[in-house]
């Protein structure tokens, strides 16, 4: 889960499709059985995409070690926004 969106996010996201709709818990959890990130506003009101491929600088450096975890510090770095993961 991504809270925040701009241009910085938007050059990371792949594939996934876009909504605009109100935040709701049962909307993020229904979104989030799938395999992709939910991107949601920065004010989090708001779910933005969904099922998207987060693909940040690989170059970025990362404690982490699973592939999902990996793609979230990077993009936590990268955007400057907050990724639960």
């Amino acid at each position: 889960i991504l809270i925040g969106y701009d241009d910085s996010v938007e050059t990371i996201c792949d594939g996934g499709f876009s909504l605009d709709v109100r935040y709701a818990p049962t909307r993020l959890r229904e979104l989030s059985k799938m395999d992709g990130a939910v991107v949601l506003s920065s004010a989090g009101s708001h779910i933005l995409r969904a099922n998207v491929q987060l693909v940040p600088d690989p170059s970025i450096p990362t404690e982490e070690s699973g592939t999902r975890h990996r793609s979230a510090e990077r993009t936590a770095i990268q955007t400057g926004y907050p990724v639960i993961s």
